[in-house]
């Protein structure tokens, strides 16, 4: 009995001895993460003048500075440490990969961004951009038809949007709400610009028109020259020239100095056997290039700037408040 008893005394000893040293090492390893989160707060404490420089550059209030990029990379990535579900670092930190000039890791952050939200126009909208300057029209084509769809669904840009690539100036008696809303349908027909220079590489002259039509339909934008001149390619791609003369006059009243409308008016005209009118078309082209009035429709070219949110809800910039994406 003294014997079973001394066992039983050893294995229940044993066993507390086991659980005290687990106990140990459990409130070891929380030491050292909370160690670890203290530090990473204190190193975000120290670079946090990082996201108010990448704020003003993004704005246009300050000039590149790789030195100041590399230490915003290394702010977000803390960010996004802390705040693993958060999108919002990620979309930051391929706004700087995108600035240092590495478009594959702005790829790589932008679809994590995507993964926790996959309803953010304006990175659909940044990628189609990225995908476009490397020529992967495919890619570059899903992704801007995407922002489009996500256009009017996606209502936190809708409300409060980000720093937009574009620059605006409005009319001093406009509202605030009135010039947000101008913005938006600028933006929303840049979409369908973007898109038709994918159709237009991809030569998808039936995709054209359509994206062509729709533009000429929006209400928002003033100058449709750029709807009316694609619309006319295409048509005339397709060998309706009847159409493609109606587009490209329409074009022209906009912008007559568009020296493409022109040359493919000319050429519908000869299709179409008036030759008498392809003359004075043919004329006027001459004239517009003699005197240097004439100019031609340029395909997006280069490092263009991308749609970028400050990772806070309220951000101040030289007195300006700038709302979270």
């Amino acid at each position: 009995m003294k014997k079973h008893l001394k066992t039983l005394l050893k294995i229940l000893s044993l066993i507390m001895n086991r659980g005290f040293i687990l106990y140990v090492l459990l409130f070891i390893l929380f030491l050292s993460i909370f160690d670890q989160q203290r530090a990473m707060l204190k190193t975000m404490d120290y670079l946090s003048d990082t996201p108010r420089y990448v704020t003003n550059f993004a704005v246009g209030r300050e000039k590149f500075d790789r030195v100041l990029f590399v230490s915003a990379i290394r702010y977000y990535k803390i960010f996004s440490k802390v705040f693993p579900i958060s999108d919002i670092a990620k979309t930051a930190l391929g706004y700087c990969y995108y600035q240092m000039g590495e478009d594959d890791k702005t790829i790589e952050y932008y679809h994590q961004a995507l993964k926790k939200n996959p309803n953010l126009f304006a990175i659909h909208y940044n990628l189609g951009k990225i995908y476009y300057q490397q020529k992967n029209y495919d890619r570059a084509t899903k992704h801007f038809q995407q922002a489009i769809d996500l256009f009017f669904k996606d209502k936190a840009f809708a409300f409060s949007g980000g720093i937009s690539p574009y620059k605006f100036t409005f009319d001093k008696d406009l509202t605030k709400y009135n010039a947000r809303t101008l913005e938006m349908q600028y933006i929303y027909a840049k979409c369908y610009e973007s898109l038709i220079w994918c159709y237009e590489k991809k030569k998808d002259y039936s995709a054209i028109l359509d994206s062509a039509i729709t533009g000429i339909k929006l209400p928002e934008k003033e100058d449709k020259s750029f709807f009316y001149h694609f619309a006319g390619l295409a048509s005339f791609e397709l060998g309706d020239y009847d159409a493609a003369v109606k587009f490209f006059k329409k074009s022209l009243e906009m912008d007559s100095n568009n020296m493409d409308s022109v040359h493919l008016l000319n050429l519908s005209f000869e299709k179409m056997g008036r030759h008498d009118i392809a003359d004075q078309v043919k004329a006027n082209e001459a004239k517009l290039r003699e005197t240097g009035k004439g100019h031609r429709i340029l395909e997006p070219q280069g490092h263009g700037q991308l749609f970028y949110y400050p990772p806070f809800n309220i951000i101040e910039v030289d007195g300006a408040k700038i709302r979270k994406m």
